[in-house]
């Protein structure tokens, strides 16, 4: 590869982490109830979600990992602001190892919230509502976010 193409890469890297953190921030604001932007985001991809979801039906069931990999990648396309920004983030990880542990953890960080709402659905709302925790994790995202934009900027 020559230096303009090593150069492009980094900065096609730099741009996609500028829009992932500007994502988190809105992601933030959104969750602190300061600005609602990110219904927008979530409404584009409401529309495109009935074209893609018969997709994920096809590949279940599933009983080994290796099949539920296809399965996962239609469900990224679920209209979600959190998963988007995600998906943004591990994009501009800059290689395809490092945006799949981002995937990856993000998965694993969800999955006891989604094993525990079942159960522990009355409780979880009620902490949902408590505004100090809401707002409390609306600033981690918007610090995170600042941060990733920081670093974003630098890379330029």
């Amino acid at each position: 590869a020559t230096t303009s193409e090593l150069g492009a890469g980094k900065h096609a890297i730099a741009g996609l982490r500028l829009v992932a953190a500007l994502l988190m921030i809105a992601l933030g604001l959104y969750l602190a109830g300061w600005w609602q932007g990110v219904l927008l985001l979530e409404r584009l991809g409401a529309r495109l979600w009935p074209h893609i979801k018969p997709l994920a039906g096809k590949f279940l069931p599933f009983t080994s990992p290796l099949q539920a990999l296809p399965f996962g990648m239609v469900w990224g396309w679920l209209p979600c602001g959190l998963v988007y920004s995600m998906l943004t983030w591990s994009a501009a990880a800059g290689s395809a190892s490092g945006g799949a542990l981002i995937m990856l953890f993000f998965g694993l960080g969800t999955l006891p919230t989604l094993f525990a709402l079942g159960g522990l659905a009355d409780r979880l709302r009620y902490w949902l509502t408590l505004r100090s925790l809401r707002l409390g994790g609306a600033l981690l995202l918007i610090l995170f976010g600042v941060h990733t934009l920081w670093i974003g900027i630098a890379s330029f």
